[in-house]
């Protein structure tokens, strides 16, 4: 097989880092819950054969012929979001979260125009906004995390909601919360909760309210995922740590 031309690879190595990289992750987290699942799954089935090629071309580099396929393979991806994905999001999403996604859409765009600096995209991943609807797949935007701490969250004029995931050892460090009450909502994996002189092992499908002005910690024993939802306040802010001690 015939090695890939120097300016080919450069080419496509610079398009991924400025701008495909963080629009896929874009995609999936915008898109993604919207998507019916064999939709949302051939959408992160390319994408996850187009980073492969990107790690491929950092490391050894790709033939033409891998060339020739990436091209086709994304002129494919390109064509099959415009004539089929998008039209049938449009087509079963309600008008509310057809707005919220036009919303979160505008602001990523403000942040593309506003940044000037060529490698960007993992400043822009810092600034996604997070997607607010109606309904919402949880358990996708946990399947798909890259990240730990928040990954969505959502208020109303008496509520506010947060998803977090954590990564085995990590969680919210021990403190103090004196405004609300907070109810926390296993929903995968497993975390050592300490809530006053209690401790706690708490498991996917169960729940623990925790009282206001109650001293709390939570280490995650494996990859773990819970909601936090208590009355709107000032969205709380807990800590990251990997070395908790309860």
């Amino acid at each position: 097989m015939t090695a890939t031309d120097p300016i080919i690879q450069d080419s496509f190595a610079a398009t991924w880092q400025e701008e495909l990289k963080d629009h896929f992750d874009e995609e999936e987290r915008l898109l993604g819950p919207l998507a019916p699942p064999d939709h949302r799954s051939q959408l992160k089935g390319e994408h996850d054969t187009i980073r492969q090629a990107a790690s491929k071309t950092e490391v050894n580099g790709l033939t033409l012929e891998e060339c020739h396929a990436l091209g086709h393979l994304l002129d494919h991806h390109i064509r099959w979001e415009e004539r089929d994905l998008f039209p049938t999001i449009e087509a079963s999403a309600s008008e509310a979260t057809l707005a919220s996604l036009a919303v979160g859409t505008a602001i990523l765009e403000k942040h593309r125009r506003n940044s000037t600096a060529a490698p960007r995209r993992h400043e822009l991943a810092d600034k996604r906004p997070r997607f607010e609807s109606l309904g919402i797949d949880l358990a996708y935007l946990i399947e798909t995390a890259a990240q730990t701490g928040p990954l969505w969250g959502t208020e109303s004029e008496q509520l506010d909601t947060t998803l977090l995931f954590w990564r085995q050892g990590e969680g919210i460090a021990n403190h103090i919360n004196d405004e609300v009450d907070v109810l926390l909502i296993f929903l995968k994996g497993s975390a050592q909760v300490a809530v006053g002189d209690q401790t706690l092992i708490m498991a996917a499908g169960q729940a623990i309210m925790v009282p206001r002005n109650t001293q709390r910690s939570l280490l995650a024993l494996e990859e773990c995922s819970h909601l936090n939802v208590h009355q709107r306040r000032k969205r709380l802010s807990p800590l990251r740590t990997t070395t908790i001690v309860p």
